[in-house]
Formats: C-alpha cells, sequence, structure tokens
C-alpha cells in the first residue's frame, strides 16, 4: 500500500500532460514563421551579394576588355552544358553556386537607359526578384 502512494504521488495528470503539450504547440507556432522569415531574409542577403559580386566583376570586365558581359543562356566553349549561370562564371570569373539546389537564378543585361543590369531571381513558385543597375543599390524588381 505504501508503494502505491508514493507511486500515486510522482505520476503526471492527464490535464498536466495535455497542457504541456498545448504549451509546445503554442511554441511552435510562434517559432516556425518567424524561422522562415529570417530563412528568406537570408536568402536575400545571398542575392545581394551576389548581385554586388556580378557588378564589380562587369566593372573589372569594363576596365579590361572595354565592353560588359551580357549573359547567353547558350552552349559556348567555356560552358558546353549551357546556362546563364555557367557563362557568367566563366566570362567574370565568378564562383556563384551553379547546382540544381541553388536558390538564385541570376542573368545580366546590357543596354536601354543603364549601361549594364544584373538581376537575381528566386527559384520559388512566385519569387522574388532583386536588380541592381552599375551604379544603384539592389532594388526589388526586374531589370529595365
Amino acid at each position: 500500500m505504501l508503494s502505491y502512494i508514493k507511486l500515486k504521488q510522482r505520476a503526471f495528470t492527464l490535464i498536466e500532460l495535455l497542457l504541456v503539450i498545448v504549451v509546445i504547440g503554442i511554441i511552435t507556432g510562434i517559432a516556425i514563421p518567424n524561422f522562415v522569415k529570417a530563412r528568406e531574409h537570408a536568402f536575400e542577403n545571398e542575392a545581394r551579394a551576389s548581385l554586388r559580386l556580378i557588378i564589380a566583376a562587369q566593372r573589372s570586365r569594363r576596365m579590361e576588355t572595354n565592353n560588359y558581359y551580357t549573359s547567353i543562356a547558350g552552349a559556348t566553349a567555356e560552358c558546353p552544358a549551357g546556362g546563364h549561370i555557367c557563362n557568367i562564371n566563366a566570362q567574370l570569373r565568378l564562383l556563384l553556386p551553379d547546382t540544381a539546389t541553388r536558390n538564385w537564378n541570376y542573368i545580366t543585361t546590357v543596354g536601354g537607359a543603364s549601361p549594364t543590369c544584373a538581376a537575381a531571381t528566386r527559384n520559388v513558385p512566385g519569387g522574388i526578384i532583386w536588380r541592381m543597375r552599375i551604379n544603384f543599390d539592389p532594388v526589388v524588381g526586374n531589370c529595365p
């Protein structure tokens, strides 16, 4: 009988267990959206940093060859499989991620109102597009 009383005093009730589960659910419900926002913010920082690298490489190319590079998707000697990012890496001497798991697609254009523009498009449905012109900070939207 004594052991039964000690066991009963140490056990959790069903209400206490349900309360713990509800509290964990509330904390999870708050934490997951914040995690998703932080992750997307990190992806956006990645795009802006890569756009700055592309623009800096474009400036270097302009000083060396007196022209900017416009990315092409087709096959070249450096990139037999083709693709914008492979050609950007080869022509501008960069190391942007060129795998199936990359987060962004990059493209460069020349002409129009700005001398050159680089754009990063997020690889998710309805993904955001960041663009950067040669003398400006990154902004949301397509290249002009």
